[in-house]
């Protein structure tokens, strides 16, 4: 029977998955939004020093 079920379902319409996949790139996006730009540099300054200072 499960068989069968599978190929009575209601499958969802392009407009509900667009939404959908519209959906999880906003958050996507969303969530990249709030790291600051800056971090790389300031992660290869501080590197920078070290190597100053110590053998790497």
């Amino acid at each position: 029977m499960s068989l069968l079920d599978y190929f009575r379902s209601e499958k969802k319409n392009t407009a509900s998955l667009a939404k959908e996949r519209l959906q999880i790139i906003v958050a996507h996006e969303r969530s990249q939004r709030g790291t600051p730009d800056y971090l790389p540099q300031l992660k290869q300054d501080i590197l920078d020093v070290i190597r100053k200072y110590v053998n790497i």
